[in-house]
C-alpha cells in the first residue's frame, strides 16, 4: 500500500491560485487511477447532484474554479516518486460578487483519534457574499458544503482511495470518518500577502 498526495487546484479572481489537499491509501503504482477517481470526486462536490443534496458550484461565481488534480506518490520518507494531473474545467454559477480572497470556509476532517493529530482541515476559497448572513456562513451553505464535500470523500473511499490525516514524521495514515463545517469565516493570511494592493492617498492641508 502507499500513501497519495492530492492537490486540488484552483484559480481566483483576483489571479491568485487556490488549492487545498487529501492524502490517500491505495495500491502500490496507481496514480493514474487515484487522479481520475480524485478528478471525479471533486466534480461530484462541485456540481454533482447525487445524495445526500449539495454542491459547491453555487456558492462561487464564473470568475473562480477548479483548474486541476495533482497527484504524487509517496515513498517511505514522503517524497514524491509518481505524478499524475488531470485537467478540470469547473467554475462556479453564482452571479454575485465574491468575498475577499483572504476569507475562506474550512471543512474539518476527523479521524477515530480523539485529539489534535486526529484532525486536519480543508480550506476552500471564498464564496460570494450572499453566504453571508448575520456575519456569519448562513446554515444552508454550511450543510450544503459539508454533503458536497462528504460526497467527494465517500466517491474515493467508494473507488478503494479513503482520504485520511498523513502524519509525515512517522510516515502513518488516519482514516477520516467524520466531516464537519463550521459557520465561522477564517482567515487565510497567505492569501491576503499575495494580493497587490493599490492605494487612495492625501495630504493634510
Amino acid at each position: 500500500m502507499s500513501i497519495y498526495r492530492v492537490t486540488i487546484e484552483g484559480h481566483m479572481q483576483t489571479g491568485e491560485q487556490w488549492n487545498n489537499v487529501w492524502h490517500v491509501s491505495g495500491v502500490t503504482g496507481a496514480g493514474s487511477t487515484v487522479a481520475t477517481t480524485a478528478a471525479d470526486a471533486i466534480t461530484a462536490a462541485w456540481s454533482g447532484t447525487s445524495s445526500p443534496t449539495g454542491r459547491l458550484d453555487a456558492y462561487y461565481n464564473a470568475n473562480l474554479g477548479v483548474d486541476a488534480v495533482r497527484v504524487e506518490e509517496l515513498d517511505f520518507l514522503g517524497r514524491n516518486v509518481d505524478q499524475h494531473i488531470v485537467t478540470l474545467a469547473l467554475v462556479g454559477t453564482s452571479s454575485d460578487e465574491l468575498l475577499p480572497p483572504n476569507s475562506a470556509v474550512a471543512v474539518s476532517l476527523r479521524t477515530g483519534i480523539p485529539t489534535k493529530a486526529g484532525r486536519g482541515r480543508n480550506f476552500l476559497a471564498s464564496p460570494v457574499v450572499t453566504t453571508v448572513v448575520n456575519q456569519l456562513l448562513a446554515t444552508a451553505v454550511q450543510t450544503a458544503i459539508k454533503n458536497g464535500w462528504l460526497r467527494g470523500l465517500q466517491h474515493m473511499k467508494d473507488n478503494g482511495f479513503p482520504v485520511g490525516i498523513y502524519h509525515r514524521p512517522s510516515n502513518t495514515w488516519d482514516e477520516v470518518v467524520t466531516v464537519d463545517v463550521g459557520d465561522v469565516f477564517d482567515e487565510m493570511g497567505t492569501r491576503r500577502n499575495q494580493l497587490d494592493e493599490v492605494r487612495v492617498a492625501s495630504n493634510l492641508s
